[in-house]
């Protein structure tokens, strides 16, 4: 195939598809976060994998993070977010790899405008480094 005709595909491509604003941030920030050493906190609860009687346009989704002596919980409603780590401790949360949030003495984080997407969060607590799987929201 031609440079050219490469080319012309690619524009081509970008005008009727393209990616959404922040597709190309997050991918390099999954890249990163792969690449460092840090402890990967599997998804251990979802209330979306729960039976519900009755859902509502505006309901909370709950989330825990699971690793071994840490566990990072989560709940999400309309933008905003707010989480716990447990047991509470020192920690600096970064949210999608842009968003620095302030930990209480208490492990509770909170964020507003927290755009419907992708999602991880970054834990660095003392002496290790979590970060979560990315998740849709």
């Amino acid at each position: 195939m031609s440079d050219d005709l490469e080319d012309e595909l690619r524009l081509a491509a970008a005008m009727l598809d393209p990616l959404p604003g922040d597709a190309l941030q997050i991918a390099v920030d999954a890249f990163v976060v792969h690449a460092l050493d840090a402890e990967l906190a599997a998804l251990s609860f979802d209330s979306l994998d729960e039976p519900a009687l009755v859902r509502s346009g505006d309901t909370s989704r709950l989330l825990t993070f699971s690793v071994p002596g840490l566990s990072i919980e989560v709940e999400i409603i309309g933008g905003r977010l707010l989480g716990q780590l447990l047991p509470p401790q020192e920690a600096a949360v970064v949210v999608n790899g842009r968003l620095a949030l302030v930990v209480d003495v208490f492990g509770r984080f909170e964020a507003d405008g927290v755009p419907a997407g992708s999602l991880s969060l970054r834990c660095e607590v003392p002496g290790r480094t979590v970060v979560t799987e990315w998740l849709t929201v």
